[in-house]
């Protein structure tokens, strides 16, 4: 429960910091770039393993450990804009084993399949809608979604 509140709590507090500096981006990652004028594009690193990390302390099952690893190699591929560079396949392979590791691992190992169908259903509705910030929607949706899962295994 502990770990979960400290992810909680660190996700809320790097979105909120990005969303007071810069507003809604296209993407949690446009993040790295935009902190990169302040020197401060590291935070994204750190949220990314600082949110990975804490997937171990969830179960001890392959998914979150896949999971984790997808966002620390997506904070670590950081500029995924450099197109030719395995960076950015690196960055965006890294985002979709995170979320649907976890995803899987929520569906697979506790029967817990709402957050799925809730990311699932985000994305069709954002993309046939065409919602500006799509992936920025997604991602929140997705991470929030992840985390209301990881909290009904606890309770």
């Amino acid at each position: 429960m502990i770990a979960l509140l400290i992810q909680f709590t660190v996700f809320l507090s790097y979105v909120g910091y990005i969303y007071s500096k810069f507003g809604i981006l296209d993407s949690i990652s446009e993040s790295w770039y935009r902190l990169e004028i302040y020197n401060q594009s590291y935070l994204f690193t750190l949220f990314c393993f600082a949110v990975g990390i804490l997937m171990l302390f969830h179960g001890d099952n392959v998914f979150y450990f896949l999971a984790c690893s997808g966002l620390c190699f997506t904070g670590t591929a950081s500029a995924f804009k450099d197109k030719g560079s395995w960076t950015d396949i690196i960055h965006y392979t890294g985002a979709v084993v995170a979320i649907g590791c976890s995803l899987a691992g929520l569906c697979v190992v506790y029967g817990v399949f709402v957050p799925t169908i809730i990311t699932v259903l985000s994305i069709i509705l954002f993309m046939t809608l065409k919602i500006p910030h799509s992936l920025w929607w997604i991602e929140i949706v997705s991470f929030l979604s992840i985390m209301s899962g990881i909290l009904t295994t606890i309770l």
